[in-house]
């Protein structure tokens, strides 16, 4: 079932607006009903939006349907109201004079019978729920107010019955005194003033109300009202600001005419005004809307790069807080190397001198029967003891190619010289617990800052240690390299349990780690991997086909070449195994 409409009716017929409301209610529809043009204007000007379709007859008592329809057009709370015009005619005049007026339907009434239920649910149907405007938006009043001035009662009189039967309201005063007072405390529509009034000039009463409704938002009409035929009068009236002038004599029709004419022009103007003050506001909000947005893009833009900028300066202020610890590190391995081996140096210089005076008191004769014998444990005590100090030596010599105290310098090094130094830093961890499995393949060097590259090696290897330690026993961690067309390849997996992509995505992001709280910064790998991007390389997870039986994670960086030897002198061959 279609929804029950309020229906305004306007029918001066009692027995005909008694069978049309008959009809429509028999529907469902709640109607309103009244007699007269100016009734159903009063209804309108306060209760527009309360209506969905009014229903005309087009000759009534006071102002025709089809005038009333005009000015329903005309004014923006009703101008959208659906309109239906009803006559007793079925002639093709009548049909034209009604939708010409500005109706939305036509019907005879001898055809109300069948055809009214179906066009009037039509008319509603045309009109879409945001076109239905509540009346606080009207600019002009429906019933029109009138302040009309002259000092002849019988002309009062005359034109206000007139005026008030086309719909209009109308105010009379006698006087120019009357007249201002009435304009101060009311807003008439129009005012029509006589020229010649006892107590002053229609002239400058004319001056005094353009000036008092100068400031208001739609001012009075003021049309001058001559009983002569002076034209330097009506001249003088319409200088003084007057919208008209008009004589007493003519036809009441045509003054009403005139009237009606003037209050259309000006509806129309504050229509005009209204839209565009629509249009403004759509412009301003459009303009508005526009520097929000850029406002938006440009302070999401300002804080990206606010955050690109503090994330670079977080990782530069780590990268300069490891670099000193590294630093710090050199400087102390680099202390202790050269106390150890001025040290080192003297007791070797003299291990030989002590072993060559005990070979020749091994060569003397006539020497106790056990003198023989405590020579030999001699000697061979004093064998161990410069293997021993052999041992030392190599240990000052790693820890000094370690220290690298010459960080800043870009060189050539030696891949697994620096890898053996740090598997002997971390030869405490890994002696007993982790075996340590080298396959080095590649022949060439590599050009890079070789504190940087040791401290690469350390987060790496490290890392990989303590994942074979939390892993299944037995522990082990694969050390390989590969020469390729680009340069040098480490790889270094281990026997743990591995990484899962989630871990893997944010691996390299700083602060990030799997530790335990206390066990790990999440700094190893992010300086890392900054450390191999300025050196123009690349880090990352590999899988570990290369290296089959580890089940952790393999972590493979590739470093640019510098130039080729005949292979890795100095180092354990590839395949080679050792406990750490």
């Amino acid at each position: 079932m279609d929804e029950p409409l309020d229906i305004l009716l306007v029918e001066d017929s009692p027995t005909q607006a008694m069978d049309t409301i008959e009809r429509l209610e028999s529907d469902g529809h709640s109607v309103r009903h009244v007699t007269t043009g100016a009734s159903a204007m009063d209804c309108l000007e306060g209760e527009a939006d309360s209506f969905d379709v009014v229903i005309l007859d087009l000759l009534l008592p006071d102002i025709q349907g089809d005038e009333l329809c005009r000015r329903l057009r005309l004014n923006r709370a009703t101008r959208t109201l659906p309109v239906m015009l009803l006559t007793d005619s079925g002639d093709a005049a009548y049909e034209l004079r009604c939708l010409e007026s500005g109706a939305d339907d036509y019907l005879p009434k001898q055809s109300a019978g069948s055809l009214l239920l179906p066009r009037v649910k039509l008319l509603r149907r045309r009109r879409t729920a945001h076109e239905r405007r509540g009346s606080r938006e009207t600019l002009s009043r429906l019933r029109p107010e009138v302040l009309l001035v002259d000092d002849s009662p019988t002309y009062r009189e005359y034109v206000s019955a007139e005026l008030e039967s086309e719909g209009y309201r109308v105010d009379q005063a006698d006087s120019v005194g009357a007249c201002l007072e009435r304009m101060v405390k009311t807003h008439p529509d129009a005012v029509l003033l006589d020229i010649h009034l006892p107590d002053g000039s229609g002239i400058d009463v004319c001056k005094d109300v353009i000036e008092l409704i100068a400031s208001r938002t739609n001012p009075s009409l003021v049309i001058g009202l001559s009983g002569t035929q002076d034209e330097s009068l009506m001249t003088a009236m319409l200088d003084a600001g007057a919208d008209d002038v008009l004589h007493k004599d003519m036809s009441i029709d045509l003054i009403k005419a005139r009237l009606q004419s003037l209050l259309r022009r000006r509806a129309l103007a504050e229509e005009e005004r209204g839209i565009a003050a629509e249009i403004r506001d759509f412009e301003l909000q459009a303009e508005q809307e526009r520097r929000e947005k850029d406002f938006f893009r440009e302070r999401a833009e300002l804080v990206e790069e606010l955050e690109e900028a503090n994330r670079q300066l977080k990782e530069t202020q780590v990268q300069l807080v490891q670099s000193a610890k590294m630093a710090a590190l050199g400087e102390l391995v680099a202390g202790l190397a050269h106390e150890i081996n001025n040290p080192l140096a003297y007791s070797l210089a003299h291990l030989d001198t002590v072993g060559n005076r005990i070979r020749k008191l091994a060569r003397l004769e006539g020497l106790p029967g056990d003198a023989s014998k405590w020579i030999g444990k001699a000697e061979q005590r004093l064998g161990d003891v410069y293997n021993g100090m052999h041992r030392v030596r190599d240990l000052v010599a790693n820890l000094r190619r370690f220290s690298r105290l010459d960080e800043a310098e870009r060189k050539d090094i030696d891949i697994h010289e620096a890898i053996e130094s740090v598997l002997l830093m971390l030869e405490h961890r890994t002696r007993e617990n982790v075996k340590i499995d080298r396959r080095f393949s590649a022949t060439g060097s590599i050009e890079c800052n070789a504190g940087a590259v040791n401290q690469v090696l350390m987060n790496v290897i490290s890392n990989a240690v303590d994942s074979a330690e939390a892993g299944q026993s037995p522990a082990s961690v694969c050390i390989e390299t590969e020469d390729t067309d680009k340069g040098i390849i480490v790889r270094v997996g281990d026997s743990g349990q591995g990484v899962t992509d989630k871990v893997r995505d944010r691996a390299f992001n700083p602060f990030f780690t799997t530790k335990e709280p206390g066990k790990g910064t999440g700094l190893g790998l992010s300086i890392s991997y900054r450390i191999i991007q300025d050196h123009g390389g690349h880090i990352r997870f590999a899988d570990n086909g290369s290296m089959k039986g580890l089940s952790g994670a393999v972590l493979e960086f590739g470093l640019p070449g510098a130039q080729s030897r005949k292979e890795p002198a100095g180092h354990r061959r590839s395949g080679e195994e050792r406990a750490g």
